[in-house]
């Protein structure tokens, strides 16, 4: 896990390197995993927003998949 800054909003993410290549796939598992409840942006989903829960998970921003390394941003 890194801290960063975006470069043109100046918003803090927590920001997590993953290996893309690996056999448990699990840069695919979490961002599946977090676009269930958020949309890109960390905004719930009209059917998960109205649950007090929602607010306790970590938001799913963004993510890129390139062929080293995929990044997923919180």
């Amino acid at each position: 896990m890194w801290l960063g800054r975006h470069i043109k909003s100046g918003r803090e993410f927590a920001i997590k390197q993953i290996i893309t290549q690996n056999n448990n796939q699990t840069h695919i598992k979490e961002i599946w995993f977090g676009t269930i409840f958020f949309t890109l942006g960390g905004i719930p989903k009209p059917e998960f927003s109205i649950y007090a829960g929602v607010k306790n998970l970590v938001r799913l921003y963004s993510y890129e998949i390139n062929q080293t390394d995929t990044w997923i941003f919180y």
